[in-house]
């Protein structure tokens, strides 16, 4: 077996599928019927254009008017996605499969090679001025690097334009760029180079598009991150995102990501089908960040994690209302964010999307409404490479539920489980029998990690149908009537507590929207103990795992009253899913976030609610019969896991 997992067609990973000689006989059949059922088939399909449509609206507005309401919508997703599809269609036609980044800016600069393309500080750029640059960084990796098709380089640089010229340059010459994020130091760093494998490969004669262009590491909130493949059908196809959104050649991005995120990367895609120019910061900052965007006339803002909320929370800024800012579009928008940051800042729209680094399981919600990441048609649920599939309660399934990870629910049949509206599932996203074959589908591509194992992990198959592929999310999405997706948690920081499923996010979700809380940053978390994943805090006398929440305050915010807390935890959230543990950070404990302002979770994980571990935090625990959270002391903390004390309620 190669050493390169991506090597590995998925069929040596599959399921045995069915010998030869049936798909031939059955091919042959096709053939010789074909003068008899084709002719069939389109009368058949003009009677019903003609004749089934007025009759099939008409039962939809009488026996099913939701389906029917979202009519328009999904007819509008479809013209847009059909129209960016064209584009790549062409691309891999035209080229067979050779269409690569390199090509894609070599037709951007014969288009828009004048006009701005980057902008940094004091300092603009032009697609030509770019295209030069790039091409001194293609110069120096073979005529003094030695460097050859096929080598991969490590790249550690924070956000400037260097960092563009470096990747857009080595890969003019076939060269895959690892890109290291800055705040990575020691062992880790060493561990990254090891895993890309930095070093010369076997020569490669020509570039393809199925090829890795960089690799891009996740953000690993809760484990190590993992290196995954960005290959240039992956780094193209983002042009669809211009479509879905509106986004034209008057528009001016701001960026304010890590370059070395996938965000980023995918935005210069998007600047460069439009030709218009990305304003590029150094890093965020939430009191420069209005200033930065009016001053350079920005009509887009990309945004990803927990930026938002820095936003809404950071003090007035001269600058907030007297932009031109016309949508807000990344992911990881939370649903009690949403509105204040339409409100304050006057956003006439958001455009939240589903979407991970390696993850071929992708959706938009192109409608701007509120809290969802997309939406799945009813209509047309068969034609989406995406599902949301029944989990089995507590069970585990060898081969594909690792991580944390559930197994999925099956049937009679064994096949999975799809979900009813309402119903929270895991997405999937549908692969091919062939790796090689997905890769030239930008809808189902999935590139896989530098780690075989970790690429396997991820698979699951026999689905929807025998001998089907999907790729696992790892993530907990539920569908309302209308076909709207929400995002409801990551399967590792769900857990149980009394017979019941608790949603860490939800939690969050409604400590983050108490108005008189006054809370920056919340996180809401179980512990993970010894070398497998267990949740929550072990009290003796409790049925399940129990769930803490940490809260950063707000700079000025008094003490909050944790009697007024309870009752409106109450209000919102039934008992068994409050939080029994609060933590309340000190100033001098901020909770620690990834680059792209997702919170980490492991070291308060690892400290759960022992005082001792804490640092000084203050740190409370839920009385029912008082109503409200009490201060919770070395000495109570010692009765309540020695069982001395009452067990929680």
């Amino acid at each position: 077996m190669a050493d390169d997992p991506l090597e590995v067609p998925l069929a040596v990973l599959a399921p045995p599928s069915p010998p030869s000689w049936r798909r031939r006989v059955a091919l042959v059949l096709a053939v010789l019927s074909c003068p008899v059922w084709l002719p069939l088939a389109i009368t058949l399909l003009l009677l019903f254009t003609i004749l089934g449509t007025p009759a099939l609206l008409g039962w939809l507005a009488l026996f099913r008017p939701k389906l029917l309401r979202g009519l328009p919508r999904d007819v509008r997703f479809i013209a847009r996605l059909v129209q960016a599809t064209r584009q790549l269609n062409a691309r891999m036609k035209s080229t067979r499969g050779a269409f690569t980044t390199a090509d894609y800016f070599a037709e951007v600069v014969a288009r828009h090679g004048n006009k701005p393309a980057l902008v940094f500080e004091d300092e603009t750029l032009t697609y030509a001025q770019v295209d030069a640059q790039s091409d001194r960084m293609a110069a120096w990796a073979v005529d003094i690097a030695r460097l050859e098709p096929g080598d991969a380089v490590a790249l550690l640089c924070g956000n400037r334009p260097e960092h563009l010229f470096c990747w857009l340059g080595l890969t003019k010459r076939g060269i895959t760029t690892t890109l290291i994020p800055t705040a990575i130091r020691g062992e880790a760093l060493s561990r990254a180079l090891r895993e890309c494998g930095v070093r010369v490969a076997s020569v490669r004669a020509t570039c393809r598009t199925t090829d890795t262009l960089v690799h891009i590491f996740t953000s690993g909130t809760t484990g190590m991150p993992k290196a995954a493949r960005l290959t240039h059908l992956r780094f193209f196809s983002a042009i669809v995102l211009p479509y879905m959104f509106n986004l034209g050649s008057d528009d001016k991005l701001y960026c304010c990501l890590p370059m070395c995120h996938t965000a980023a990367i995918g935005a210069f895609s998007i600047c460069w089908w439009l030709g218009i120019p990305m304003v590029l910061a150094r890093k965020f900052s939430a009191s420069t960040f209005w200033k930065d965007v009016a001053t350079n006339e920005c009509t887009v803002v990309q945004y990803v994690g927990e930026l938002c909320r820095y936003l809404v929370h950071a003090p007035p800024s001269e600058h907030e209302r007297s932009h031109r800012v016309r949508l807000f579009f990344g992911n990881g928008l939370r649903p009690d964010v949403w509105p204040r940051l339409v409100s304050r800042f006057g956003i006439p729209r958001v455009g939240e999307v589903y979407a991970s680094t390696e993850g071929n399981a992708n959706l938009a919600n192109t409608e701007n409404h509120p809290g969802a990441v997309g939406f799945i048609s009813p209509l047309l649920k068969p034609l989406y490479p995406v599902c949301l599939m029944r989990l089995a309660p507590e069970t585990a399934e060898p081969g594909c539920a690792r991580d944390g990870a559930g197994a999925l629910l099956r049937g009679p049949d064994g096949l999975g489980v799809p979900c009813q509206p309402g119903e929270p599932g895991e997405l999937l996203g549908k692969l091919s029998a062939c790796l090689q074959v997905d890769q030239r589908d930008a809808s189902r591509n999935f590139a896989g990690y530098t780690d075989r194992e970790a690429t396997r992990r991820k698979l699951v198959f026999d689905v929807l149908k025998r001998g089907d592929c999907w790729f696992r999310t790892g993530d907990l999405l539920q569908a309302d009537a209308d076909g709207f997706v929400y995002f409801v948690d990551r399967m590792g920081d769900t857990y149980r507590y009394k017979g019941e499923n608790v949603s860490t996010a939800e939690v969050a979700a409604v400590l983050g929207g108490i108005a008189h809380l006054r809370v920056a940053q919340c996180v809401v978390y179980v512990r993970r103990g010894g070398t497998a994943w267990r949740y929550g805090v072990a009290v003796p006398h409790v049925d399940g795992r129990v769930g803490m929440a940490a809260l950063e305050m707000e700079i000025g915010a008094p003490a909050p009253d944790m009697a007024r807390l309870y009752a409106a935890l109450d209000e919102q959230l039934p008992p068994y899913a409050h939080p029994r543990f609060i933590r309340l950070l000190r100033g001098t404990t901020p909770i620690e976030t990834t680059q792209t302002f997702k919170p980490k979770k492991a070291a308060l994980q690892a400290a759960g609610c022992d005082p001792r571990l804490t640092g000084g935090d203050d740190l409370f625990v839920r009385d029912a019969a008082a109503r409200s959270f009490v201060p919770l002391s070395a000495t109570e903390h010692a009765a309540l896991v020695s069982g001395a004390r009452r067990a929680l309620d």
